[in-house]
């Protein structure tokens, strides 16, 4: 499997409206199974904490260069955005949350946000198709409280992430459409 942190150059104007909406079905999947009972059996997400990725730096990659300087605001219209770094943030954030989840070997998370992840890296950053899981059903097992209960609390900070990411892509889009 390539990786698709050396493959940046395939987000182009041809796919960019593709990228807005596939990170729109990654957010749309995070939150349909974090309200899932059945994979995080009896704990209310909603009223859990965050555990965010704090390894990468998407959003201050992803912040144009006048707001970094405080020279300028988020909705600056001809901002100066090093999209390189930013989308290598991105790609590295959606590696990190893919490896965790297929780690916790769960069908629905494999089914769902996993393969929405891999959807997004394939049509957006990669060269080659990824392989969505190599798991098999005999992988799965049923998880102990306290791994439902972290489970629950990195999707959480995954669903922060993802509508940054969803935010981040979408604005790349706009921006590239007006050139």
């Amino acid at each position: 499997m390539t990786s698709p942190l050396g493959a940046l150059d395939k987000l182009s104007l041809g796919n960019n409206g593709d990228c807005a909406t596939f990170s729109r079905a990654l957010l749309w999947n995070v939150t349909e199974v974090m309200a899932l009972d059945s994979v995080f059996k009896g704990i209310n997400c909603s009223e859990q904490r965050i555990k965010m990725n704090t390894s990468n730096s998407t959003v201050s990659a992803c912040l144009p260069s006048e707001v970094q300087m405080g020279t300028g605001c988020a909705g600056f219209q001809n901002s100066n955005l090093d999209q390189k770094e930013c989308l290598r943030n991105v790609v590295a954030d959606l590696e990190h949350y893919k490896e965790l989840l297929q780690k916790y070997a769960d069908p629905t998370l494999d089914s769902t946000v996993v393969r929405a992840i891999s959807d997004l890296t394939e049509h957006c950053f990669s060269a080659s198709p990824t392989n969505p899981s190599t798991l098999k059903n005999s992988d799965f097992r049923d998880h102990t409280f306290d791994e439902r209960l972290q489970m629950c609390k990195i999707l959480k900070g995954f669903q922060v992430r993802a509508i940054t990411i969803s935010r981040i892509l979408s604005y790349i889009s706009a921006d590239t459409s007006k050139k």
